[in-house]
């Protein structure tokens, strides 16, 4: 990875370096908040807390493949290994809220079925709903919040249809560039949410 550079504000910085910052800068802050969180409760979550962390690095992980991938000059890109790890990007994050979602519900004392926890679930959401009225509200579909779950919701969906695959398209100066295309239902909703 350190063999290929990305360019920020006219700085070049080796991307596992971007990585290491971010990371020293602000997730591991981020994650002993959610550990000292999660330990504060009395409740066993620290197997279940760990989840999140876990998965978010994975999630970066995939996010720098994606990107080092992308820098490859435009006709000798591994479309392949592009698709590969934007599908491993959306179901490492989707797990990480997932993990979010059973820690509120063991916070909150919520009565669900554990098979049914989730930000999606409407069972469960009604639950938190009368438990915690302010997540619930910072997580509904109209939220910002919401709206960011519901975009890698569905496009994380796309491993159970048609993928997310590469296209060519024609330029009309006659040239020929390689595309990322969605599923037109999951382009419709990936709109959608991102307006929001």
């Amino acid at each position: 990875i350190e063999a290929y550079w990305y360019d920020i504000a006219e700085h070049r910085t080796p991307l596992m370096s971007q990585r290491v910052v971010a990371r020293l800068g602000l997730l591991d802050a981020a994650h002993q908040r959610w550990w000292l969180g999660c330990y504060s409760t009395g409740r066993p979550l620290t197997d279940v807390a760990e989840g999140l962390v876990i998965r978010f690095q994975r999630a970066m992980r995939a996010r720098d493949e994606v990107m080092v991938t992308c820098l490859a000059p435009r006709d000798e890109a591994p479309w392949d290994s592009i698709c590969y790890h934007l599908d491993a990007l959306l179901v490492w994050l989707s797990g990480a809220f997932d993990v979010t979602a059973h820690v509120a519900h063991s916070v909150y004392g919520i009565h669900v079925d554990p098979w049914l926890v989730g930000w999606r679930r409407k069972q469960w959401r009604q639950e938190l709903k009368n438990a915690a009225r302010r997540l619930y509200d910072l997580t509904d579909g109209g939220s910002p919040v919401g709206a960011v779950m519901d975009l890698i919701a569905e496009l994380r969906n796309t491993i159970h249809r048609e993928p997310i695959r590469e296209v060519y398209h024609r330029e009309a100066r006659g040239g020929e560039t390689r595309l990322l295309a969605l599923p037109a239902q999951a382009h419709q909703r990936a709109v959608a949410a991102s307006e929001v």
